[in-house]
């Protein structure tokens, strides 16, 4: 009995070393490197994109992602509120703060299908 004990004793003690060991490796890899963050965030990539090449236009339409919601897209682009409610044929509630991942997923369409729908329609804007 007293041999089990101190064979799982060791477990968790090695247990909660190795978890400190890699919270403090991760803590320090923040430390070091903290921008190494912000390419995580979708935003962030879109502000780095904004820097580099200027003010986004429709012709920019490839940035769009299935994680944007259409208020989202509408405010990116400055499309009036109900531009691709109108062009796409849109009926769910949720709109414009449904992504276009979840009214794929609720309509029971191919993300990818609905993504490049939406590219093109944003794309052809004032054109």
């Amino acid at each position: 009995m007293n041999n089990l004990w101190t064979r799982n004793t060791k477990r968790i003690v090695l247990s909660i070393a190795c978890i400190v060991v890699v919270v403090s490796i991760l803590w320090i890899f923040d430390f070091i490197f903290p921008k190494s963050r912000q390419f995580l965030v979708p935003h962030r990539l879109i502000q780095a994109y904004q820097n580099s090449h200027g003010k986004i236009n429709v012709s920019d339409s490839h940035l769009i992602r299935s994680w944007m919601t259409f208020g989202y897209i509408n405010n990116l682009f400055k499309l009036p509120p109900d531009f691709l409610k109108g062009k796409l044929s849109i009926n769910d509630a949720g709109y414009p703060q449904i992504s276009i991942r979840n009214l794929a997923k609720s309509d029971h369409l191919d993300e990818n299908t609905l993504l490049s729908s939406v590219q093109q329609v944003v794309g052809d804007y004032s054109k």
